[in-house]
């Protein structure tokens, strides 16, 4: 509006002019009072001066329109383009960033950077940053593990023991919004989508240097009991991408690009079906993830996991797995895999597993041949829920993608 009414200003008749130039000086005047406004406000709040101090320091805003860049982008990240503008400036904002009601204030932070700065989220993030995020910050030298698989565990797992604790970390508890859980964790967004099962929390650290994490639950829920039908498909079939859709139906997309440009990539982790789906995630979001961490995960398409480019992903398996591998066939995007167990091949897990060989149903049925089948899916059905990383000594061994997929063939043994 400013520019057009200095347009006209060049041609208008003397009356019109000293008009046109009365309604510039207020125009300016107001500009500078929405400044004033947007400035004192974020002064009051520490977080949003240090968003401010990182916008400016970005090397294409250092010049002549560097005022004029402030301003936009202030009013586009905090949400203050729309309510504290006068009316007249408002279609126009819109218009230049492409702006709608429906944009998230992050939606808008990147419309606005974007524009001005002519360059893509994720080089803009490197410039704003200098962020390179690299395994040292999240893998013990000595074993290759991930320094937060025994936390991430119990989020992932379910918790019978614990099922009516408050404070219960598994994602198969539902949790409330800003409810504190073990491991000093806050919980600030539920995602769900009662259509297809997916139920995702992001939970972000209280105090410490963790990462902000975004758990995805497995097959169905132990309490209350439920969507386990809506999750069915999803099981037993790789190739669906269901739950993955839900993901980015369901905001848990934008909440992981939101942390990403707030400088937090997260880690994104699930169990079983929830694995399946932090892998889908991984494979076409990696840029924005820190790391991702599965436990006894499903496998996804064989397209994908040969397609796939993620980073710094880990796969955790229990020793005498079965149900990951029975459930859909599939694979698994390249990453660290490790085999773990309580006590490794000893001869507890031996007995366990003579059950599980003789729990078959060929030949003439048997009613001591049933309660072995019976047995043996209740050890199958621990195996795959356990908590191990916590056990005091657990024995974790690294292997190849190789000695996976002979890991893989021995699930009908």
């Amino acid at each position: 509006m400013m520019t057009s009414e200095q347009n006209r200003l060049e041609t208008a008749t003397p009356t019109v002019a000293a008009l046109t130039q009365e309604h510039l000086d207020y125009l300016q005047q107001q500009q500078q009072l929405i400044k004033k406004l947007i400035s004192d406000h974020l002064d009051q709040h520490p977080h949003l001066k240090q968003q401010r101090e990182l916008l400016t320091s970005i090397g294409s805003w250092q010049g002549q329109n560097a005022g004029n860049w402030c301003f936009d982008a202030e009013i586009g990240a905090f949400g203050f383009w729309y309510f504290k503008i006068p009316k007249a400036f408002r279609p126009q904002l819109c218009e230049r960033y492409l702006l709608t009601c429906l944009d998230s204030i992050y939606q808008i932070w990147v419309k606005v950077l974007c524009k001005n700065t002519g360059f893509s989220p994720d080089k803009q993030l490197k410039i704003r940053f200098g962020m390179k995020i690299t395994k040292s910050d999240f893998v013990d030298g000595k074993t290759g593990r991930h320094l937060l698989d025994s936390l991430y565990e119990k989020f992932a797992k379910p918790q019978l023991h614990d099922t009516f604790k408050p404070n219960n970390p598994s994602i198969y508890i539902r949790h409330e919004l800003g409810q504190v859980i073990d491991g000093n964790y806050i919980i600030t967004k539920v995602f769900e989508d009662s259509r297809t099962g997916f139920y995702a929390e992001s939970r972000v650290p209280i105090s410490g240097n963790n990462p902000p994490v975004l758990v995805i639950r497995g097959y169905g829920s132990w309490y209350p009991f439920d969507r386990v039908l809506e999750d069915t498909p999803d099981v037993f079939m790789a190739k669906l991408e269901r739950q993955l859709k839900s993901a980015q139906t369901a905001g848990a997309i934008d909440w992981i690009k939101q942390q990403f440009y707030s400088g937090n990539p997260p880690d994104v982790i699930g169990e079983s079906l929830g694995g399946k789906v932090a892998q889908q995630i991984a494979a076409k979001y990696s840029d924005y993830i820190r790391s991702t961490v599965v436990f006894n995960s499903l496998g996804v398409s064989q397209k994908l996991a040969k397609t796939s480019t993620a980073k710094n992903v880990f796969h955790y398996f229990t020793l005498g797995e079965r149900y990951a591998f029975w459930a859909n066939e599939g694979d698994y995007i390249p990453g660290t895999i490790f085999v773990i167990s309580p006590k490794g091949n000893n001869c507890c897990y031996k007995i366990e597993e003579a059950i599980v060989r003789m729990a078959r149903f060929e030949g003439k049925f048997l009613k001591r041949r049933a309660i072995v089948a019976i047995l043996a899916q209740l050890l199958l059905l621990n195996r795959h829920n356990a908590i191990v990383l916590n056990k005091r000594r657990p024995v974790v061994v690294q292997i190849d993608r190789t000695q996976l997929q002979i890991f893989r063939k021995k699930r009908f043994v």
